[in-house]
């Protein structure tokens, strides 16, 4: 019923397949031996990739919580129309009994069937 999930957009710039899938992580070929060990602003412009594997992260937890709303809201509204089911169908028995009372009556004070239901 649901629409299939979709996979995060790749990441805009840096190297080809960077930020493709959420567990990737980002290879330094610049021979940068600190590159791994920069702070998390690095630079100006630029997002590091454990920030945008936390944000890709959080993007997908929000939507498993809208679907799980979703979801909750489908129940609850399935319950709402199980009751209204419930009520109509103890209505329904209650008028066929008194019809079947009413159309008994009907026969004992000589109906044409001699008051046989049937």
């Amino acid at each position: 019923e649901r629409p299939p999930r979709q996979s995060a957009p790749p990441a805009k710039g840096g190297p080809p397949g960077e930020g493709s899938s959420p567990g990737s992580r980002r290879i330094d070929l610049s021979g940068d031996p600190g590159g791994s060990s920069r702070s998390l602003e690095g630079e100006p412009g630029h997002v590091h990739p454990a920030l945008r594997d936390n944000q890709l992260l959080r993007s997908e937890v929000d939507a498993y919580r809208m679907e799980l709303e979703a979801a909750r809201l489908r129940v609850s509204t399935a319950r709402q129309e199980a009751d209204t089911c419930k009520v109509e169908m103890e209505e329904s028995r209650v008028l066929i009994k008194q019809l079947q009372r009413e159309l008994y009556s009907a026969g004992n004070r000589g109906g044409s069937d001699g008051g046989a239901l049937g």
